[in-house]
């Protein structure tokens, strides 16, 4: 496209959408950040409003800047993925609300835990009542919301989080995304809710590998740190 001098075309902007996906599932988060917001661009200046190609490129940059640990720009971003589907009427838009709570969260708001409990929910129950299913995206929002109510240590949130880590897909991770080190991540997540749990040698076991893998794979910052806090605490408790 672009020898074609076809490079400010709705094409190019689709192709480069997909670049910054691949980009962003090799972990390369700069390269992934660089190619979506260009992909976005493109595709606004084309449209002259957000489409659901820029929603698309916009929401790798998120993820890509979440995994680096800048919350403030990764909300910004979502934010803008939440406004385009909003005007789009779009039924995705209520996942925007799991991402924004989960970031916020992240930045500190302990408060955000409960929007991120109830934003779950209702995304899962609205696409119930469309389908008759859960969307494929809610697997999505239990994870962050089982890391979050890990993170949070609370007693009162251990049943929940044991619900909800027990009820991951890891093959449809594995399935549905190009991210290899969902396995770790699961792992991670585990060993963690075992340290809560009281059984220390499981925790070390589940999480020693996982840091890792993880360490290895370049996976997002904020589940590397909680990983790593947890495994010291266990050791720390032989």
């Amino acid at each position: 496209l672009f020898a074609r001098h076809l490079d400010d075309t709705t094409a190019y902007a689709t192709v480069t959408a997909r670049s910054a996906r691949l980009a962003h599932d090799r972990h390369d988060y700069a390269q992934a950040i660089t190619q979506g917001i260009a992909a976005a661009n493109l595709m606004h200046g084309i449209a002259g409003h957000d489409t659901l190609t820029v929603v698309e490129a916009l929401s790798y940059v998120s993820s890509a800047q979440l995994a680096l640990g800048d919350y403030a720009q990764a909300r910004a971003t979502t934010q803008r993925c939440r406004d385009a589907l909003l005007a789009l009427d779009n039924p995705y838009a209520t996942a925007t609300a799991i991402g924004l709570a989960h970031l916020d969260y992240l930045a500190g708001d302990a408060t955000a835990l409960d929007r991120l409990r109830r934003a779950v929910a209702d995304f899962d129950a609205a696409f119930r009542a469309r389908s008759g299913q859960p969307p494929p995206t809610a697997m999505s929002g239990r994870f962050d919301l089982a890391d979050d109510l890990i993170a949070s240590g609370a007693t009162a949130s251990l049943p929940l989080a044991r619900e909800l880590s027990a009820s991951l897909d890891l093959a449809s991770y594995q399935r549905d995304t190009g991210e290899r080190d969902w396995p770790a991540r699961f792992a991670a997540l585990r060993g963690r809710l075992a340290l809560l749990d009281g059984d220390k040698a499981r925790a070390r076991a589940l999480l020693e590998p996982a840091v890792a893998a993880m360490l290895a794979a370049n996976s997002p910052r904020p589940q590397i740190e909680r990983a790593q806090r947890a495994l010291a605490a266990a050791r720390a408790a032989r």
